[in-house]
């Protein structure tokens, strides 16, 4: 997961750390990517406390 070691970049945004890797590494299409990061948002429970 990317919480593994809290290597989060403190410059962007948490959905923007969330699908960084899809787009950069697995090469998804950024809507996909966001897609997917919401529900990792949604299962890890930040939903609740953010608004993006």
């Amino acid at each position: 997961m990317i919480f593994r070691h809290s290597e989060l970049f403190p410059h962007l945004s948490t959905m923007q750390n969330l699908t960084l890797a899809q787009v950069k590494g697995i090469k998804h299409i950024s809507d996909e990517a966001n897609d997917r990061g919401r529900k990792l948002r949604d299962r890890i429970g930040l939903a609740k406390i953010l608004h993006h």
